[in-house]
């Protein structure tokens, strides 16, 4: 699955546990608020920059070789089954900010009952 995210801007990230979870706000309606989740996560490359405009988010239903480092680093191997997920600063998705690797992805709409999070995120600013 690809996302085109260019109308949307990283506010917060959250890892709590084992859930590492991204919010973008939406440039021009602040109340268009998505969310990257990722449950279960096995590892993560991180070079995202609130400043930054990113491009596209991309979700893999099955990892490639990160993932298969991970499960043999981790001595996992069910890791490299996983789902990976990018996001990336261009169109053509070759250059990545974060790269993550875990049991499930989704991305999704900002939830009311999701504002616990959202609320504790306001600190880390």
């Amino acid at each position: 699955m690809k996302v085109d995210i260019t109308n949307y801007r990283c506010v917060h990230r959250r890892l709590a546990g084992s859930q590492f979870t991204i919010f973008f706000e939406n440039r021009e309606d602040k109340q268009d608020v998505k969310t990257l989740q990722v449950d279960e996560v096995a590892g993560f490359l991180d070079d995202t920059d609130p400043s930054e405009t990113y491009s596209v988010i991309r979700i893999d239903e099955r990892g490639g070789s990160y993932n298969l480092d991970l499960s043999m680093r981790l001595s996992r191997p069910e890791i490299a089954q996983w789902k990976e997920a990018f996001i990336f600063r261009d169109p053509h998705c070759v250059d990545f900010a974060l790269r993550v690797a875990g049991r499930q992805v989704t991305w999704r709409d900002f939830k009311k009952e999701d504002q616990w999070l959202r609320d504790l995120t306001e600190d880390d600013q």
